[in-house]
């Protein structure tokens, strides 16, 4: 049992990874210039590409490129500072073997996940449900899930084409890491604001 416990891969999902970032954006009073089209807009953006870096190449990517392109502004510092503290090194609170990965796989999301544990209870009126009533509403469950993941294959076949053929970039050196991270920022920013 143990080897099982201790070889398990943890690791954090990419759109919550950015819901946190983007708090502290708005925390800092930025978020009205996360859209923009300024340095500070952009470099913001930009941020958000790091998770899809391998995790030992996060830390000498945010401090040999984004510190060195970090516009000169107190409230950005202080991000800066949040995400070291939190997120860049290896002794940081989430380090980047949890969130970081070279890949478009949407592996690195749970909202699937947390979105079918809600649908499943919200079907159950009763603490121990009849059997019968089990097995119907996981056959249910099946078949909207097949639909669910056709739907989505065929929606995010453009975006994760951008992303592979991005990775495939980078990782033949026909793009600098910088420009890689910059690149594939827009297809992980927070839409919502």
């Amino acid at each position: 049992m143990e080897d099982r416990v201790f070889k398990t891969e943890v690791f954090g999902c990419r759109f919550h990874l950015g819901q946190a970032w983007f708090r502290k954006i708005q925390n800092i009073g930025y978020a009205s210039q996360f859209n923009s089209v300024d340095d500070v807009g952009k470099w913001l953006i930009h941020i958000f590409g790091l998770s899809f870096l391998n995790p030992e190449e996060v830390k000498d990517c945010f401090t040999d490129n984004f510190m060195a392109d970090k516009p000169d502004n107190s409230a950005i510092t202080e991000f800066c500072d949040y995400l070291i503290d939190n997120y860049i090194t290896n002794n940081s609170i989430f380090p980047p073997k949890i969130w970081a990965k070279q890949s478009s796989d949407r592996i690195h999301k749970t909202n699937a996940c947390e979105s079918f544990h809600s649908d499943l209870n919200s079907n159950f009126y009763h603490q121990h449900p009849h059997i019968f009533k089990i097995i119907e509403i996981l056959k249910l469950f099946q078949v909207n899930t097949y639909i669910k993941i056709r739907i989505t294959e065929i929606k995010n076949m453009p975006k994760k084409n951008f992303i592979n053929q991005k990775i495939k970039k980078y990782s033949t050196k026909q793009i600098n890491q910088y420009d890689y991270v910059k690149a594939i920022s827009f297809k992980n920013k927070p839409h919502k604001i």
